[in-house]
């Protein structure tokens, strides 16, 4: 066993589906958080809206959202910055707060930062 969803796999039919239902599309991708990278799941929760006003929209005020993002024993929020976006496939690089899960659920808190780069497609 290799710890990888396959398609054979029932965790998988189950998180396809559940996944699929969401208000949000899921950006797979890649966490660097303390000693190793990680391989992570990210939720768009909110994009900013910038509008258009006579040409002055610039790549600097548009594409960056608030995210949440889940790996095997860290979750947490963060900010992210579409860094491509066209034909239905979207390249983002963030910053997470991250904490343990089992920290979480004791209560304590000590977030760590971490970069992490998505793709949804």
């Amino acid at each position: 066993m290799n710890g990888r969803l396959e398609e054979g796999d029932l965790a998988f039919g189950f998180l396809s589906r559940t996944l699929d239902k969401l208000p949000f599309g899921a950006k797979y991708g890649v966490l660097v958080s303390g000693d190793a990278p990680q391989e992570s799941v990210a939720f768009e929760i909110a994009k900013s809206k910038s509008k258009d006003r006579g040409g002055l929209r610039t790549a600097l005020t548009s594409g960056w959202s608030l995210d949440a993002i889940a790996t095997r024993d860290r979750a947490g929020l963060g900010v992210a910055k579409d860094l491509f976006a066209s034909h239905g496939l979207e390249l983002d690089a963030g910053i997470y707060a991250t904490q343990r899960y089992e920290d979480i659920f004791r209560g304590k808190l000590g977030p760590q930062l971490g970069i992490g780069m998505h793709v949804s497609f």
